[in-house]
C-alpha cells in the first residue's frame, strides 16, 4: 500500500487525529518533535486529509511518499535503472510467490463448504503456490454433495475455484422419496428417451431451467415405487444477440488533436508515469507496449490520447443490412456454449417508432437434462 508522510506545524495533534479517525482515515507511525507533528496516512487518503487541514487552519509543511513505487522511483533517481530493475523485479517475484486471494466463480450454494475444504487442505491467503496442486485439490472439491463439477486454478496470484451445482429442483417437489431429472436450461423439449421413471413432458414443450422433466416414480396406487430415474432428453435452445438501427445517430469522430503519455514498468511495477493533464472532453485511446532490454522486463507503454467531437450522420438501413445481419449473427455464434448441435440461424428483423431492431439467432439441439437424487 502507498502511503504519504506529512510533516505539520504547530498543529493540535489530538484534534487533528480525532478528526481523521471520524472520517476512517488510519495514521501511521506518529511523532511529535516540538511544534513539528509528523505521521504517514494512505496516499488514497490524501485528498480527505487535506480538506481535514483546510478546516482547522493547518499547514502541510512537508510531503513525501512512501511504499513501493515512490521506492523504486528514488532508487532509480540514486542507484540508476538496472540496480533499480533489479530490486523491483526481487519485489515482483516475493509478490507472485504466494496465494493473494481465493475466488469462487460461479453460482454455488456450497460456498462455505468449499471455504471449509480449502482449511482443511491448508490452503489459505498466503499460502505457497508451489505447494497448491490443482489436480488434487479439483479432486477433493469434487467430492462435496451437490456439487457436479470444481476446477481449480489460478489468475495471477489469485486461486480460482470454478465450481458448477448440480441443477437444483423446483422448491415445491417433495423429494423425500424418489429423485427426479429436471431441465438445466430453459429450451423446447426436442426428443427424449426415458429407461426408468415417468416423464413429466411430451416432445414439443417448452420448459424452464429446473422444471421436473422425469419422476423417480413408477406405477400408480399401491404399486407406486420409488426408482432410480434414467433418461436422455434433448432439447433446443436458443442463443440470440439484437442490434438498434437508427436512420439519424450521433457518433463520435476524432479531430485530429492528441496528446502522448508514457508509462515506464518494471515487471508489472510502475517505475515512472508521465502525468500530462488530458484537456479534451471525450477522447479515444490508442497504446503501444515496446521492450527497452532483452535481458530485463524492463517496458514502456506509450498512451495516445485522441480527441473525439459528436458529428450526427444519416444511415441508408437496405444499404447496411447485410452487414449488420452478419455481425449480429457472429454475436450470437459467440454465445454459443457447452456441447451441442447447430440446427438453424436466423435473423428476425421489427420495426419500431424510431428504430429497426435486428436480432441474431442460433437453434441450437442439446441435453438438457440433469439428475438429482
Amino acid at each position: 500500500m502507498s502511503r504519504i508522510r506529512v510533516q505539520i506545524e504547530n498543529a493540535n495533534l489530538p484534534r487533528l487525529l480525532r478528526a481523521l479517525g471520524a472520517r476512517r482515515v488510519a495514521v501511521y507511525d506518529v511523532s511529535k518533535n516540538g511544534a513539528l507533528s509528523s505521521f504517514s496516512v494512505a496516499k488514497k487518503h490524501r485528498g480527505i486529509l487535506l480538506d481535514i487541514c483546510k478546516e482547522l487552519c493547518y499547514t502541510i509543511r512537508a510531503e513525501n511518499e512512501e511504499g513501493v513505487s515512490a521506492l523504486a522511483r528514488k532508487t532509480l533517481a540514486r542507484i540508476g535503472l538496472p540496480f533499480a530493475a533489479l530490486l523491483c523485479i526481487g519485489i515482483v517475484v516475493l509478490r507472485f510467490s504466494f496465494v493473494g486471494s481465493i475466488v469462487i466463480d460461479g453460482e454455488t450454494a456450497h460456498a462455505e463448504e468449499i471455504l471449509a475444504a480449502l482449511d482443511a487442505a491448508g490452503v489459505e491467503v498466503g499460502s505457497k503456490i508451489r505447494d497448491v496442486s490443482l489436480d488434487e485439490l479439483s479432486d477433493s472439491l469434487s467430492g462435496i454433495d451437490g456439487v457436479s463439477r470444481v476446477q481449480a486454478g489460478f489468475r495471477g496470484v489469485d486461486l480460482v475455484i470454478s465450481v458448477r451445482d448440480s441443477v437444483l429442483p423446483d422448491e415445491s417437489v417433495d423429494l423425500s422419496v424418489g429423485g427426479g431429472i429436471y431441465a438445466a436450461r430453459d429450451c423446447k423439449i426436442a426428443k427424449m428417451s426415458v429407461i426408468a421413471g415417468t416423464a413429466k413432458v411430451r416432445v414439443g414443450d417448452v420448459v424452464t431451467k429446473g422444471q421436473m422433466l422425469v419422476e423417480g416414480f413408477e406405477g400408480e396406487g399401491e404399486e407406486r415405487a420409488a426408482v432410480l430415474p434414467r433418461a436422455t432428453i434433448y432439447g433446443e435452445i436458443w442463443f440470440s444477440e439484437f442490434v438498434d438501427f437508427r436512420e439519424e445517430e450521433t457518433v463520435a469522430e476524432r479531430s485530429g488533436e492528441y496528446v502522448r503519455r508514457s508509462v515506464y514498468t518494471v515487471g508489472e511495477r510502475i517505475v515512472y508515469a508521465d502525468r500530462t493533464e488530458i484537456p479534451f472532453a471525450a477522447y479515444e485511446t490508442e497504446s503501444e507496449v515496446s521492450s527497452l532490454s532483452s535481458f530485463l522486463p524492463l517496458r514502456v507503454r506509450t498512451d495516445v490520447f485522441y480527441e473525439t467531437v459528436p458529428v450526427t450522420r444519416r444511415r441508408d438501413f437496405e444499404a447496411e443490412r447485410s452487414s449488420i445481419e452478419a455481425d449480429v449473427l457472429e454475436r450470437a455464434r459467440r454465445k454459443v456454449v457447452g456441447p451441442c448441435t447447430v440446427l438453424d440461424e436466423y435473423t428476425i428483423v421489427t420495426e419500431e417508432s424510431d428504430y429497426i431492431r435486428i436480432r441474431g439467432v442460433v437453434a441450437a439441439e442439446a441435453i438438457v437434462s440433469g439428475y438429482v437424487s
